[in-house]
């Protein structure tokens, strides 16, 4: 009984340990998306990164054609900068979380 269970809490230590080092590779995923995010907005801000055609905003015929100041940065192109790189930033960190789901699922396999 006793070598039962000190199995059962071997395997009970080995399942938290596995768990605890999935939960630190997301976290590590995470916070590199939120890198990759703030590196894309800089880009798209410097000129270096630019969307595709589908992803910048069309004009509006209806509207008057305004320029703004001298200085003054255009609202709708840092309002597309800042969603296009929350898309990327969202799908990292959405594919890190799919991939720490399918990580504990396959450790949770082998631990059976």
């Amino acid at each position: 009984m006793a070598k039962a269970e000190a199995y059962a809490r071997a395997k009970e230590q080995l399942a938290a340990d596995t768990l605890a080092g999935i939960q630190k590779q997301n976290e590590q995923d995470k916070a590199n998306a939120q890198a990759q995010y703030e590196k894309d907005l800089a880009a798209l801000r410097a000129g270096t990164l630019r969307l595709r055609k589908q992803w910048q905003c069309p004009a509006d015929p209806g509207l008057p054609k305004t320029s703004p100041g001298a200085g003054q940065p255009d609202a709708a192109a840092i309002t597309k900068e800042k969603l296009a790189a929350e898309i990327v930033r969202l799908g990292a960190e959405y594919d890190a979380w799919i991939k720490a789901l399918q990580d504990i699922v396959k450790s949770d396999r082998s631990n059976q």
